[in-house]
């Protein structure tokens, strides 16, 4: 949903199974979103709900849906109030409220450095986030890369099915040498 054309799709939004739009235009139609409910709404770059109070906090989570999903892959260097509002999204009220929270956890584990409430079990314990960790680190304990390659043919409806809804994005697409890479050449939409 982009455009100033978008308002005519809302009519559209039951009768298709994937709806993409940005945080500024769920902020800007909010109001037309609340009479709609989905069967999941999933966030790219949750982190842009972290502040609580912000509009686009707040339009997102208006939002209705029977299941929620945040993706991000940014590191979690924040305050504790940050992930309580991306967790307030995905499991409203599971955290308490952003007060209760605040008490509980974040005023004692940033101001107190007190490890018995870092220690304390509890939905909160799982929100926290976790020492940040190198990419070294990381890729130590992961296993081995494993791949498994396993080729199917095609019957002659899927291959004809496949020629047809290639076609467009090919004729959108063009061959030529990726910026700054020099030589290598590949696909460029």
């Amino acid at each position: 949903m982009h455009g100033p054309e978008r308002h005519e799709l809302f009519a559209l939004i039951p009768r298709n199974d994937l709806v993409v739009t940005s945080y500024a235009l769920i902020r800007r139609d909010a109001e037309r979103y609340q009479g709609i409910e989905f069967d999941t709404v999933v966030l790219d770059e949750a982190q842009h709900i972290k502040n609580r109070q912000t509009q686009n906090a707040q339009a997102v989570k208006s939002v209705r849906a029977l299941h929620r999903l945040v993706l991000t892959a940014r590191r979690w260097r924040t305050r504790c109030l940050d992930l309580w509002s991306i967790f307030d999204f995905l499991m409203p009220g599971y955290l308490g409220s952003a007060q209760d929270f605040r008490e509980r956890y974040e005023a004692p584990i940033t101001r107190e450095k007190n490890p018995e409430v870092q220690a304390r079990p509890g939905p909160a314990a799982a929100a926290l986030p976790p020492a940040p960790a190198s990419s070294r680190d990381v890729a130590a304990d992961l296993p081995a890369k494993l791949e498994q390659v396993s080729f199917c043919e095609l019957t002659a409806d899927q291959r004809a099915f496949t020629s047809r809804s290639s076609r467009p994005a090919a004729r959108k697409c063009s061959r030529r040498s990726a910026p700054g890479v020099g030589a290598k050449a590949g696909w460029w939409c």
